[in-house]
């Protein structure tokens, strides 16, 4: 084996990583989103991942596609993501019920947040309450996480981040859809 490359066996949730500059995997795709959360946190020149094909479109949709939702959000503002090739099942044996993709994942920071922890929150709050009126999923999450400051805390953090102008994350509620402006 090369001297450049490094076999660790463990469970890649609870190992951490050491430094590296490439990431190259064929992974459960079980573990799709916490893996690619986790890659994210790391400092890396190129990702090559293998996962399912709808996964895939999730992590390159765009605002406003039906795919639209948290890992995208997070990996837009983090890194390039591009469908390099659709992999088919039939590729396979045995034959899985699902396609696959592989996908290259370059850091490529779009924009900053000072507050990790609200964004994660507004984000997750949003995603997982599409059918909430976005204020209401929103503090829902925020009380839980960050306590009874929580809508100062946020509504500083959008004005500093200027979130309603960056991106449109905040404009992913149904309400939003029907053309109401999202009032925190």
């Amino acid at each position: 084996m090369p001297k450049n490359v490094e076999v660790i066996c463990g469970d890649a949730l609870r190992v951490p990583f050491p430094p590296f500059t490439k990431f190259v995997a064929n992974i459960p795709y079980t573990i799709s989103s916490p893996i690619t959360f986790k890659l994210l946190d790391q400092q890396f020149e190129t990702a090559i991942i293998m996962y399912q094909w709808e996964f895939a479109e999730r992590l390159v949709a765009k605002c406003g596609d039906e795919n639209y939702s948290r890992i995208s959000v997070e990996v837009y503002r983090r890194c390039d993501a591009e469908i390099l090739e659709r992999v088919g099942k039939e590729n396979f044996w045995p034959e899985p019920k699902v396609d696959s993709a592989i996908v290259r994942l370059r850091p490529n920071v779009k924009f900053h947040v000072d507050d990790e922890e609200i964004f994660r929150a507004l984000t997750r709050a949003i995603f997982n309450h599409r059918r909430k009126v976005a204020r209401n999923a929103i503090m829902c999450e925020l009380e839980r996480i960050v306590g009874d400051n929580a809508r100062k805390r946020v509504i500083d953090w959008v004005k500093r981040e200027k979130m309603l102008e960056r991106s449109c994350l905040l404009y992913t509620s149904d309400a939003a859809d029907d053309g109401e402006s999202v009032d925190l």
